[in-house]
């Protein structure tokens, strides 16, 4: 068997390479997409390399009008205000980031591109039933530094991983919230992180949070370029599939078929950073952590890679769905459940010896 930092070094060149971890590859594809929609919008394209905070808003904004082209359900443009701003006025400074990309926080709520932003933010949430408060905040050195201290920790667990899925993220907005992270596809290329996050957690999960979001950015990238489900898929009216830990948390969530690849794409991610981070002696103060989180990963995402694999899911699958269901278990999940046992942990799927096929798939 190979040693636990042989496989935490494979993993991070498995999850940076080919056609679903690639992120220059995705980049270009997604940016080929954009052009074209631009073209039959008969607008210009988006600015592919903002070299501003403001230019990236912009960016945001021009790329989420394209994007919710024929969506079932429209929130305000984040282009409303255009043109009220003014050219000088940037409400954005420079984030931590990866090496080699350009980030940046948003420091300035009452700006008219930034107030867009956070006015869908709201409608967003309101419409998934959160019933909590959101404001923004404006990032000082403390959060600042808890960002980099994030990113520092990916970067050195998971370099590859890390240069091929932040580089996709512009913007990092910080509210005062309940809910520590989040993406939402309405605002794309951002990521949402709460100040209390910021505040009150380590650098692993400060890390894992940031990564996690930016997967979901990656995804979205990937549904839009990569055939990842049959055509007329539909979250809302396929068939759906219960995650029984949701059940201890006082609530019974069922996913659809897209919503459980995208799923699976997260833990599988974050299983392999977390055995990155038990294999190296430099994250020490973090095994404990790390141990704890890599169980909790693991399980789920075995569990999801098994239920994409029921028949009555399985079918709703594109070709790049079933390759990339496929390459999260073979590829990823298998060599992290042997780095597991070489560090003599027993990793499972979430048990559901209890529950009927019937109980856990609704068609």
């Amino acid at each position: 068997m190979k040693s636990s930092p042989d496989i935490a070094t494979r993993l991070d060149t498995t999850l940076a390479t080919g056609a679903f971890g690639d992120g220059n590859l995705l980049a270009a594809d997604r940016d080929t997409l954009v052009a074209g929609q631009s073209w039959s919008l008969r607008r210009p394209a988006p600015v592919e390399r903002p070299a501003s905070g403001l230019e990236a808003l912009h960016r945001i904004a021009e790329r989420a009008e394209r994007d919710r082209a024929g969506a079932d359900v429209s929130f305000t443009s984040l282009t409303e205000g255009d043109g009220a701003e003014g050219a000088a006025t940037d409400p954005t400074c420079p984030a931590p980031w990866a090496e080699g990309h350009r980030a940046w926080f948003v420091r300035e709520w009452d700006h008219a591109r930034t107030g867009a932003l956070l006015l869908v933010t709201r409608q967003v949430m309101d419409f998934s039933g959160y019933t909590g408060a959101i404001d923004g905040h404006a990032p000082d050195h403390r959060d600042g530094d808890a960002v980099a201290a994030g990113v520092a920790l990916l970067a050195e667990a998971l370099p590859r991983t890390t240069a091929h899925t932040l580089p996709l993220v512009r913007v990092l907005c910080v509210l005062r919230g309940e809910i520590p992270s989040m993406y939402l596809t309405q605002v794309p290329e951002s990521v949402f992180l709460s100040d209390g996050l910021l505040r009150t957690h380590s650098p692993l999960v400060v890390g894992e949070c940031l990564l996690h979001e930016s997967l979901h950015e990656k995804y979205t990238l990937l549904r839009l370029v990569r055939r990842l489900v049959r055509p007329g898929q539909s979250d809302t009216t396929g068939p759906r599939v219960l995650l029984p830990w949701s059940l201890t948390m006082g609530e019974r969530r069922r996913f659809g078929v897209n919503r459980l690849l995208s799923t699976l794409h997260v833990y599988a991610h974050l299983t392999a950073l977390h055995v990155a981070v038990l294999a190296s002696a430099a994250h020490r103060d973090h095994h404990a952590e790390a141990r704890t989180r890599l169980t909790t990963n693991y399980e789920r995402g075995a569990y999801l890679a098994q239920a994409l694999r029921f028949p009555e899911i399985a079918g709703h699958l594109g070709p790049d769905g079933l390759r990339l269901r496929d390459w999260l278990t073979e590829d990823v999940l298998v060599p992290a459940s042997a780095a597991g046992a070489a560090d003599g942990m027993s990793l499972a799927p979430y048990p559901t010896g209890t529950w009927n096929r019937e109980d856990l798939v609704s068609v």
